[in-house]
Order: structure tokens, then C-alpha cells, then sequence
């Protein structure tokens, strides 16, 4: 077979295709490791259940990346209005009929659909601030309806998952952002909104029923400010996992790490007592058992595709393209970011996994198609590019 041949098929931003493999080829060692002590889950019969399904995910994933990454990137812009209000009954359906879990509802029949929703709102979004362009600026008949808009959705999902609707939030800002909205319109909303939505949160959502998962944030919050500094070793050699909370495991987890690993592959020991080692917690346990060094090499991947997302935006010509491509990277990004800090002790506990790299379908799914558009669209620039460099040479 012919190498060259075969990876030039493999088009648009070469340095995220290798982000995007190297994440998914890593994260199948540490899934290995890390659920090898959950041998004993007699729901799941042993732990080669992550793995072999994590790598299944995994696969699909890299189809899903291939097959988008040759779609060209408008042909989602279409179906924005439709992806919307699918969106809406997803998320109104999994809040009446979901199935509950740690006292909130975000699956219906299986499907994690947060994922599936925060899509269909970026998606939306790019497309109306593309299309709208600088009459955004139209406070009472633009900006206003489309700031109700993201605000019901985010206050409906807040409901469940109030980290996933924040970062949607912030998401959308960020888009807003680079668009042609006014910066005096921009922070001035960001500034009322901040106040509404931290008096809205610290009084459980004025009370109004439905939002019981306020309180739940309100402790964790309090927690990480009040909490005092713990001997990590007495927990190690003292470990009883029903008075210890999931947030001094994994600085326990981290802090054995040491910069070159002590442990080892497969010889955690906080795999055994962590929750959700294989998703929300897979940070840690990749420290405890590889070191900080590759802690640090994960965070710089994260950075770099940022990076990589930002050139994208600059050099599209398509405002749809460059505001989707933005959004898609800062969602990946913000949440890789908040599972790290999450894990390290610097924000308070909440169940975010690592893009690409902890366990679970519907993240990977929604994860890889964010990938393949990013793609599309940096195979456009790289296309645009090359028809710039033809035509100045045709043109001599």
C-alpha cells in the first residue's frame, strides 16, 4: 500500500488529525488500566466492558470524523432551524420522561442528548449571526430574540446539568464575540446576565420548581472554597470510599503521580474507589499512573487544537464556517479544560468527561463530528489556498 497515497486521503488540518489520534490511541491504554479494578462491577460482569466498548466507540468515531470531514461544512446550515427544534423537544422529552441519575435526568431511551443539543444550538447559532451579520446589532428585533432563545434552552437544560449548560453559555458568548455584535452591546449583557444568573442560582431559581440541582451546586461550591488542606497519605493508607469525597481521591490520585510515574500502567490505586474513574475522573488516574509530564503533554494538545481552531476561524472566508468552527473548538476545549481543573483541586466537583478520551458513547459521537466539521472546514481553507496560489501563478 502506498503510505503517502493512503494518508492524503486524510484531508484539512493535518495537526488535528494527529490530535484526534493520538487522544483516542492514549486514552484506550488508560481506559484498560483504569477500569482493571472494577473486575468486581456486577453490573458490567467484568472490565474489559469499557475497554472493548470504548474501543468500538472509538471506531465509530473515526468513521463518523471521515465521512463529515468530506461534507462540505453549509450543508449542516440547512437544517439549523429544523436541528433546533428537534433540540428543544429532545431536551423538554429528557427532562419529563428521562431516566434519572445522581438526582438528575439526562438520558432518554439510552441517549445521553445534551450532547446531541449543545450541537443543534451551535449550529443554529452560526448560522443566524452569519446570516444577520452586523444588523445583529438590531437590539430589539435581532440581538433580544436570539439572546431568549439561548437563554431558555441553557435555563431549561440548567434544570439537569447546570456545568453543561454553562459551558454552552459561554460557548455561545464566545461566538458572539468574534461576530459584528457590537463589544458595548456584548458586555453589557455579560454583565447583567452575571448578576441574574448568580442571584438566579443562589436562590434555587426564585424558588420556581425544577431547579433542586441548584442546591446540589451551592454545597459543592462551598465545599471547594471551606475545604481544608487533608493528609492525602492517611486517606491512601486509610481509604474507606463512603466518607471520602471523590474530590480528595483525585488529588490523592494526582499527588502519587509525581512528575515521572510511581505507580505505573495498571497499578492505580484509586481506580478502585474513584467514581466514574473511566470518564469523569480519567485525568487523575492518567497522572497517578503515568506522571504529570504526560498530565502536562495532555493539557498542550487541548491548547494546540485551540489554536489550531483559532487559524481555522481567521482564514475561512465563510462567516458560517469561521463561527462554527470557533464554537465547536471552545466546546471541546472549555470542557476538556473544566474536567483538568475538576480533577486537579481548581474547580468544584461536577461531571464533565475529557473530550476524545474518557468513556462514553455519546460524548465521543458528538465529539467526532465537531471534528469532522472543523475538518471540512480547514479542507476548504487549505482548498482556497491552493486555488490563491494557482491563480497568482497563472496570472504571471
Amino acid at each position: 500500500m502506498n503510505i503517502k497515497k493512503f494518508f492524503g486521503k486524510f484531508e484539512g488540518d493535518s495537526i488535528i488529525w494527529i490530535i484526534a489520534a493520538c487522544l483516542s490511541i492514549f486514552s484506550m491504554i488508560v481506559i484498560y488500566s483504569a477500569a482493571s479494578g472494577l473486575s468486581n462491577d456486577l453490573t458490567k460482569q467484568n472490565f474489559l466492558f469499557y475497554f472493548r466498548s470504548h474501543g468500538f466507540n472509538l471506531i465509530l468515531g473515526f468513521i463518523l470524523i471521515y465521512v463529515v470531514h468530506l461534507i462540505d461544512f453549509r450543508w449542516f446550515a440547512r437544517f439549523s432551524k429544523i436541528g433546533i427544534a428537534v433540540g428543544m423537544i429532545l431536551l423538554i422529552a429528557t427532562i419529563a420522561f428521562g431516566k434519572e441519575s445522581n438526582e438528575a435526568k439526562r438520558e432518554l431511551f439510552g441517549i445521553q442528548t445534551f450532547y446531541l443539543v449543545e450541537f443543534t444550538v451551535l449550529v443554529f447559532l452560526a448560522q443566524i449571526i452569519a446570516k444577520w451579520n452586523d444588523s445583529i446589532n438590531d437590539i430589539k428585533h435581532k440581538f433580544l430574540p436570539l439572546l431568549g432563545v439561548i437563554l431558555l434552552i441553557t435555563v431549561l437544560m440548567m434544570t439537569q446539568n447546570v456545568s453543561t449548560s454553562i459551558i454552552l453559555f459561554a460557548t455561545c458568548f464566545v461566538m458572539l464575540f468574534v461576530s459584528q455584535l457590537k463589544k458595548r452591546i456584548f458586555f453589557a449583557s455579560i454583565l447583567l446576565l452575571g448578576i441574574l444568573g448568580g442571584i438566579f442560582i443562589y436562590t434555587n431559581g426564585f424558588g420556581i420548581p425544577g431547579f433542586n440541582r441548584f442546591e446540589t451546586v451551592k454545597n459543592r461550591v462551598e465545599r471547594f472554597f471551606t475545604q481544608k488542606e487533608v493528609d492525602i497519605e492517611t486517606y491512601v493508607q486509610n481509604i474507606n470510599p463512603d466518607n471520602i469525597r471523590q474530590e480528595i481521591l483525585a488529588e490523592g490520585a494526582i499527588s502519587t503521580g509525581g512528575i515521572i510515574p510511581v505507580n505505573g500502567p495498571g497499578n492505580s490505586i484509586f481506580n478502585n474507589y474513584l467514581p466514574q474513574c473511566y470518564s469523569d475522573y480519567i485525568f487523575a488516574i492518567t497522572v497517578e499512573e503515568y506522571g504529570v509530564i504526560i498530565g502536562i503533554l495532555l493539557i498542550i494538545l487541548y491548547l494546540i487544537l485551540f489554536y489550531r481552531v483559532f487559524l481555522i476561524m481567521r482564514k475561512c472566508k465563510s462567516p458560517f464556517g469561521s463561527y462554527l468552527t470557533i464554537g465547536l473548538g471552545f466546546l471541546i476545549v472549555s470542557q476538556a479544560l473544566i474536567h483538568i481543573m475538576v480533577n486537579v483541586g481548581m474547580f468544584p466537583s461536577t461531571g464533565q468527561t475529557l473530550p476524545m478520551f474518557s468513556w462514553g458513547g455519546m460524548s465521543i459521537m458528538i465529539t467526532s463530528l465537531c471534528f469532522g466539521i472543523i475538518l471540512n472546514v480547514s479542507r476548504e481553507v487549505k482548498k482556497e489556498k491552493k486555488d490563491k496560489i494557482v491563480q497568482q501563478k497563472t496570472s504571471v
